[in-house]
Order: structure tokens, then C-alpha cells, then sequence
């Protein structure tokens, strides 16, 4: 009797020991379920019991900054600015309103705009427009009207006081660190591209032999008029800028500020032109600056208000013949009363971020359909008259009786 009882009450804590277990168990799993849901909300790591597990151990990450590869710290990031021209429909004929949702895009400071310093822009009569509307010093700027890259070894520069320079003693005189180009308008109507390419090549390899200059070679900027239809322009720029991609790998650049001046169609806006639908407006200038500037930082030349890299100066041009108008007069000539002469047009316009708006938009509106097509570049000073050499039928465009219908 007492070996039944005594397997009876083994059996009851047995029984009861069992329940207590199954009673604990979900309580356990309620309570760490509860601490995961307030480490997902939180982010924190709530105290969980030791465990002999590594695998149970919460994991700390710290980031740090990755050292170069010298083991010095890292370079800050050049932030290269990009910009969008995206317009009201108002804004193609009426400056102010382009002006006005633009600026701020295209805005440089007095540090950002010192590159110049460093530069020499080289070009036709649009890349005079730099000069002549007062933008750029003239110490920067060797252009001359009606030339283009077939034509260009045939032109001498005045620069800095001096006249009659050819180009190379123009790259020694300026020494420049960073040369713009900016031609082409006086070529599209007389050559193909292909052979547009083999000119420019010329001008460039100049420029790389006379200079320890990088080289930026700007694409030829759209029109509104009947001298040239935008699509031809658009073939030669998408040629000239697979041609520099394949042929010239280093220190060569090429750069388009001609994309923020087009309207919708692809035409030059109306209202940032001179006047005969070709030639561009002062603020257009200001654009190719803020692009040019781009250019720079992204080929990682400029940080932004400084040059990047070493650099070394072409020594100076030891002699250079004084120009004959300097000469001495015989003492027998009897000097003329003269009066001097601008070299350049307009210079006494507005340096400041908002030019003058130089077009009447009133006499333009439809420039789309002149009654007269206008001439290729006008120079500012008329060069001397230039016999032009017969051009090969086979590569070249004959005058402009064969240029596409404009646009």
C-alpha cells in the first residue's frame, strides 16, 4: 500500500514539473519577440541574456574615411555644376525672361572667374565678341573676323599692342595655361566635315607645338537665319566631337555652350542674338564662361577657383619686330592731326551679370525668313583681301549655291 502511494505522488511532481515548464516557455518567447520589435523601431540594441554563442552578439559598424593609397588622407570632391536651359514658350524672343530663369545657373564669382587669367581665346568674330562687348580683357582674346580653321594660317593678330603677330608668336607672348577655340561659323558653308576636321587639326597641333596649354576646342553655336541650317552645324560639331575623342586623347578638349542658347526647334533663341540671327548677344558670353569653367573641372584642371596640376611657362619671345605704324617720322614729315582708333566695338558696355539686351525683338521676330542672307563673319577691322584657293570638288563644298535649305 505505501509502494502506491509513493509512485502516486512521484507521478504528481513529475506532472507538475512539466506544467511549470510548458508555462515559462512561451513567456520567453513573447518577451525576446517584444525586444526584436523594439530593436527594428528603435535602432537600439536592448540588453539580451549572455550567450556563449558569437553569433548571438550584436555587431558594432564604424565608418571611417578611407586613407589614399599613400596613406595620406583623402582628396575632397570637385562637385562639378551642371545646368538645364528648360524655359516658358515667352522666353525665346523676351531677354528679360530668359535672363531671369537662367541666372542663377550660369552665375559665376569673381574667384570661379579667374581661369581667365590663365587663358587665351582664339577664334573668329564670335570669339571677339569676348572683347569687344567688354567681357574678357583684350589681353586674352586673338581673334579676327571672316577666318575660319581653312583660312586661319592666312591671318596675323593684333594682341597686346602689337600687330601683324602670326599665331605661334601669339602663344608665347600670352604663354597661356588653357587655349579656347572658337571657330567654324565660316566654315560650314564651304567644306565638308571631314575636311573641317583636317583643318582643325592643323590650328590644334599648332597650338599644342607652340604651348604647354591644354586645348578646348568649342563647337560652332546654332543660328536663326538662312546663312546655315542648324542640322549641318549640329553634323559638324557630333564629327569634330568624335574626331578630338579618336585622334586627340590627351590635352585636347571639346566643349558646347551653344546647347544652352537653342529654343526647342534647335535654333538660336531670338533673343540672344546681335542682330542678324548669326552673331551672338553679350549674355551668351557669360553662358560660354559658366561652360568653359565646367569644362575645366571636369577634364580636372580647375577646383573650382583654382588651377589643378603643375604647369610649366613657355619662356617669353625674345624679339618681336615693333610694328611699322611705331617707327620714327622723318624730321622733315610734318605730323597729321589723327585721331585714334577703337580696335574693338562696344567696349563701353556693361561688365556687369545682366548685359544690355542688344536686340528688338520687335524687328526680329520672324528672323527665321530674312529677305537677305547674311554674309559669313564681318570682321571688326577689315583684313586684308584674301585670294581664296580653289577648293577640290570632291571634298568640299562649293559656295553656298549647295548648302542645305535652312531650317
Amino acid at each position: 500500500m505505501k509502494y502506491i502511494f509513493a509512485c502516486a505522488a512521484l507521478a504528481a511532481c513529475v506532472l507538475l514539473a512539466g506544467c511549470a515548464s510548458a508555462d515559462s516557455k512561451p513567456a520567453t518567447d513573447a518577451q525576446r519577440g517584444s525586444e526584436l520589435i523594439a530593436e527594428l523601431v528603435t535602432g537600439t540594441h536592448p540588453q539580451t541574456p549572455a550567450s556563449d554563442s558569437e553569433d548571438d552578439q550584436p555587431v558594432e559598424i564604424i565608418v571611417e574615411d578611407v586613407p589614399d593609397v599613400d596613406g595620406a588622407a583623402s582628396q575632397p570632391v570637385v562637385v562639378i555644376p551642371t545646368a538645364e536651359v528648360t524655359t516658358s514658350a515667352d522666353a525665346d524672343n523676351n531677354f528679360d525672361i530668359f535672363y531671369s530663369e537662367v541666372y542663377d545657373q550660369f552665375a559665376l564669382n569673381e574667384k570661379e572667374m579667374s581661369f581667365v587669367d590663365h587663358s587665351l581665346f582664339v577664334g573668329d568674330s564670335i570669339c571677339s565678341g569676348f572683347s569687344e562687348y567688354g567681357i574678357v580683357s583684350s589681353d586674352h582674346v586673338a581673334a579676327k573676323g571672316n577666318l575660319g580653321s581653312r583660312s586661319f594660317f592666312d591671318y596675323t593678330f593684333k594682341f597686346r599692342g602689337r600687330e601683324d603677330l602670326t599665331y605661334e608668336q601669339v602663344l608665347k607672348i600670352a604663354r597661356p595655361r588653357y587655349v579656347f577655340l572658337s571657330m567654324g561659323m565660316n566654315d560650314v558653308n564651304m567644306v565638308y566635315e571631314d575636311t573641317y576636321c583636317d583643318n582643325y587639326r592643323k590650328v590644334i597641333e599648332a597650338t599644342l607645338n607652340g604651348s604647354n596649354a591644354e586645348v578646348f576646342v568649342a563647337a560652332i553655336t546654332p543660328v536663326c537665319s538662312k546663312f546655315c541650317a542648324n542640322s549641318v552645324i549640329d553634323s559638324f560639331n557630333d564629327t569634330m566631337r568624335s574626331y578630338i575623342e579618336k585622334e586627340f586623347p590627351e590635352r585636347v578638349h571639346f566643349f558646347d555652350f551653344g546647347q544652352y542658347l537653342k529654343n526647342e526647334q534647335g535654333k538660336l533663341r531670338t533673343c540672344l542674338h546681335s542682330g542678324d540671327g548669326v552673331h551672338l548677344g553679350p549674355y551668351c558670353y557669360y553662358i560660354a564662361l559658366w561652360e568653359m569653367h565646367r569644362a575645366l573641372m571636369e577634364a580636372g584642371l580647375w577646383d573650382g577657383t583654382a588651377p589643378i596640376g603643375t604647369f610649366e611657362e613657355e619662356p617669353p619671345e625674345d624679339v618681336i619686330e615693333p610694328p611699322a605704324s611705331t617707327k620714327a617720322t622723318p624730321a622733315s614729315s610734318e605730323p597729321k592731326e589723327t585721331k585714334p582708333v577703337s580696335t574693338t566695338a562696344k567696349t563701353t558696355k556693361t561688365t556687369k551679370p545682366k548685359p544690355a539686351e542688344t536686340t528688338k525683338t520687335t524687328k526680329h521676330a520672324d528672323t527665321t525668313q530674312p529677305t537677305e542672307v547674311p554674309q559669313p563673319i564681318q570682321p571688326t577691322e577689315q583684313p586684308q583681301e584674301i585670294i581664296a584657293e580653289p577648293i577640290p570638288t570632291e571634298d568640299t563644298h562649293t559656295a553656298t549655291a549647295e548648302t542645305p535649305t535652312a531650317e
